[in-house]
């Protein structure tokens, strides 16, 4: 770790307005947005990706959105290797960056590296991905039940992957996952987590999966089923999966709006699970800030009231703390954005 200046990193479940609070701070503490969402990175698909549109962006520059061909296998280690780069410009240009989405595991091997990792065996990945979701789902349990218990068995591309690293090494992806430990430090980070109370997240999700049927999502997926084929990576993601089935005649549109939201709100409380363990496996400090209106339980996590002014003095105050360590602030998400302040 050889950086001073910690990243700023928006995160939390899907549908918490993790882009509109990043493109405030990045406004307000100039900096830009670099994204950390595994499907934000694919070109031509914003509307099931849910990415934030140009007008969103208020002039703000936005780094890492629609790098990679949706005919193309996401990888993180490369897409780690691009966020590096982008920080380094961003500090040799004394901009902050700003990192904006959810997917965990690009968080913490951006903040802590990666794991030693067999490659890629593309014929033992297509047989594999020849098998039903349930048979996928039985044969990690028999072999690494400690990955099987962390994934849900609709969530194909991690459980293949995971039994890819399982089969090719010899021993259990999590056996291998955990020999690395994620002990070492490669950038400072503040990180904060937007919470809403689980009511008010999946009138979020219902709204948001009821705009993104309506706004274009089953013509996204028909121009990638045509275009890139059946086996594009984005097709078995959330929303392009449930979508399909549309398109195949096998539900109602009613349905489908129901069955993106359905799957949205397991996936956020599957995010929201991460983030209540993840700080204290990797000793990351969570931050209770003397200055706050208010603390209160939200959905077991301990939530803090901040007024926008109020977040960005925490966050200057932060970038000139020399400490080594990354602080989680869990923010009332809530309370933050009915103060209508992020457009101050």
């Amino acid at each position: 770790m050889k950086q001073t200046q910690p990243l700023l990193i928006v995160t939390g479940p899907t549908a918490s307005g993790k882009s509109e609070l990043a493109v405030f701070l990045a406004r307000k503490l100039q900096g830009e947005v670099i994204n950390i969402d595994s499907m934000q990175i694919y070109d031509r698909i914003s509307i099931g990706s849910a990415r934030i549109s140009e007008d969103q962006m208020q002039g703000v520059r936005h780094h890492l959105f629609g790098y990679l061909e949706p005919g193309m296998s996401s990888n993180v280690s490369e897409y780690c290797e691009l966020a590096d780069q982008a920080i380094k410009d961003c500090f040799n240009r004394r901009v902050q960056p700003i990192f904006a989405g959810g997917t965990s595991m690009y968080i913490t091997a951006l903040l802590h590296g990666l794991a030693d990792m067999p490659e890629a065996n593309k014929q033992l990945r297509s047989a594999l991905e020849k098998l039903p979701s349930d048979t996928l789902y039985e044969k990690l349990k028999k072999i690494d039940p400690v990955s099987a218990s962390r994934l849900h068995v609709n969530d194909r591309l991690r459980i293949i992957r995971a039994l890819e690293i399982s089969m090719t090494s010899g021993k259990p992806a999590s056996d291998v996952h955990n020999s690395h430990s994620f002990s070492g430090l490669r950038y400072r980070a503040l990180i904060l987590v937007l919470c809403h109370d689980r009511t008010v997240l999946y009138e979020r999700i219902n709204n948001r999966s009821n705009r993104m049927v309506e706004t274009g999502i089953i013509d996204e997926t028909e121009m990638l089923l045509n275009e890139y084929g059946a086996e594009a990576p984005p097709l078995k993601a959330l929303g392009y999966a449930q979508t399909l089935k549309y398109i195949r005649g096998d539900i109602t549109k009613e349905e489908l709006i129901e069955s993106i939201a359905m799957y949205t709100r397991r996936f956020a409380k599957r995010q929201m699970t991460f983030w209540r363990n993840e700080p204290c496996k990797r000793d990351w400090l969570t931050i209770e800030p003397d200055d706050n209106e208010g603390c209160r339980e939200c959905e077991g996590f301990e939530v803090f009231a901040l007024r926008a002014s109020k977040l960005l003095s925490l966050c200057r105050s932060y970038f000139k703390n020399v400490g080594s360590n990354v602080g989680v602030l869990y923010l009332d998400a809530a309370r933050l954005m009915d103060q209508s302040a992020l457009n101050m």
